[in-house]
């Protein structure tokens, strides 16, 4: 029997980027800190993932970055969660969120994320 659910979808791509380690569409090299302030920069985005990072920062502008990728994670978890209607608390897939929301902010960082130099 083939179960057909488009929440799976989205997952499956943040889990094997996050798993996978891919930086492929990042072009930073910067080492970012958990205390590194971030800000918005531009229109928001239209892809639904870069959207919840310009949520978090845009909510506390300038934000730490830390923050950001927590909040971040939290949404997409909690989104992702909704979309398969679990009800068992599945935490120990956070750290991959976390993950990902990283690399979502990467992505972003000289485009869409203005990182603040500390040097």
């Amino acid at each position: 029997m083939h179960v057909h659910h488009p929440g799976l979808i989205s997952i499956s791509a943040g889990f094997l980027a996050a798993l996978a380690g891919d930086r492929s569409g990042s072009t930073s090299t910067r080492s970012i800190t958990p205390d590194t302030l971030v800000s918005w920069t531009g229109d928001p985005p239209a892809d639904e993932d870069a959207r919840l990072v310009w949520v978090a920062v845009t909510a506390r502008a300038p934000a730490r970055y830390a923050d950001v990728i927590e909040e971040t994670a939290e949404r997409l978890f909690r989104r992702d969660l909704a979309r398969l209607g679990m009800t068992a608390d599945i935490g120990f897939f956070l750290p991959l969120y976390r993950a990902y929301a990283r690399e979502v902010a990467r992505r972003l960082e000289d485009t869409h994320l203005g990182v603040e130099d500390g040097r």
